[in-house]
């Protein structure tokens, strides 16, 4: 993979304007790899497992790069900096993916279509935010919440005409639903923001009932999927899902795995304040009992978004400004 990273794969543009920290030039390494390895990854057994573990690793990464930052002790939680869509090569690979669908796939297919939508309109809507665009605001709105409804259509839908999606086999799936809620978290975060700006023009051309209408169903989808983040929180880090060994490997993973959204519900302002508690001591544990200090990084408070984007949200840095 270090040959690949130096080697023509790994344009300027994937890099954006993103320094060479070691998150990054791994994730640009992986990107390299499933480039070469190119559509035949994606016709054998062990090719599409490799993909699925590989894939996830990107869509974090420029999940991750299109956060919503809250500042923490030393550093933001991941800088906005590339602010970029997934790579154009993902919607050809989950075309051949669904053209030759294996069972048990469906719901990497549509979470992986919905995180990649959530990207693209998080690419759009942090700059339109954090720079105030009043009139780029205005133009965009009604074609980002066109967007933003499509991807939770396509969604839904699937989820309601596919019972099989009810089915809970064990930890990779409830990865899988928690990437989902993590970007939904996000996504209607920035819908919320995005809305208080628009309210904020002069001569507001929005009906002011229908945004406020808008952001209380962003609130709700918020609240739904922080409550099922929670709602895995394993009884050794102070939640109520099944429980494990906690002496296990596999209950080291479940802690692994549960850091990035956690830090989602936990960061965010306009997640229940009883949950972003819940997943602050989560986060807390698993830093400090299981040694994972990435959990302990998250600081809530501090927002980099500007006043007319934050009316009628709570600043609470759950304690952090007193850590």
């Amino acid at each position: 993979m270090g040959g690949l990273e130096r080697r023509s794969f790994v344009t300027s543009q994937d890099r954006g304007y993103a320094p060479e920290t070691p998150w990054h030039i791994h994730g640009s390494g992986i990107l390299s790899l499933m480039r070469a390895r190119g559509d035949r990854q994606l016709y054998t057994k062990a090719g599409r497992q490799i993909f699925w573990t590989m894939h996830n690793m990107i869509v974090s990464r420029h999940d991750r790069h299109a956060n919503i930052h809250y500042a923490n002790r030393n550093q933001q939680i991941q800088h906005t900096i590339t602010n970029t869509p997934c790579p154009p090569e993902f919607d050809h690979w989950l075309n051949v993916i669904e053209q030759t669908l294996q069972p048990a796939e469906a719901l990497f297919l549509h979470t992986g279509r919905y995180i990649s939508s959530a990207c693209s309109l998080l690419s759009r809507l942090i700059p339109i935010v954090r720079n105030v665009d009043l009139k780029r605001a205005c133009a965009e709105y009604d074609q980002l919440l066109f967007e933003c409804d499509l991807a939770e259509l396509v969604m839904s839908e699937w989820m309601r005409t596919s019972p099989e999606y009810q089915v809970d086999p064990g930890p990779v799936h409830t990865y899988f639903w928690d990437s989902w809620r993590s970007a939904r978290i996000k996504l209607h975060h920035m819908i919320i923001l995005l809305a208080n700006l628009v309210e904020h023009v002069p001569d507001c051309a929005f009906d002011c009932g229908a945004l406020q209408s808008r952001r209380r169903l962003s609130a709700e989808i918020i609240a739904v999927s922080g409550r099922d983040i929670v709602d895995g929180i394993p009884p050794s880090l102070g939640g109520k899902s099944p429980a494990s060994d906690p002496r296990s490997p596999a209950t080291y993973l479940e802690a692994v795995r549960l850091v990035w959204p956690l830090s989602h519900v936990y960061v965010i302002p306009t997640a229940p304040r009883h949950l972003r508690i819940a997943a602050k001591a989560a986060l807390l544990r698993i830093g400090k009992e299981n040694g994972i200090l990435s959990a302990l990084r998250p600081r809530a408070g501090g927002a980099l978004f500007p006043s007319e984007a934050l009316k009628g949200m709570p600043v609470d840095d759950l304690g952090d400004g007193d850590s």
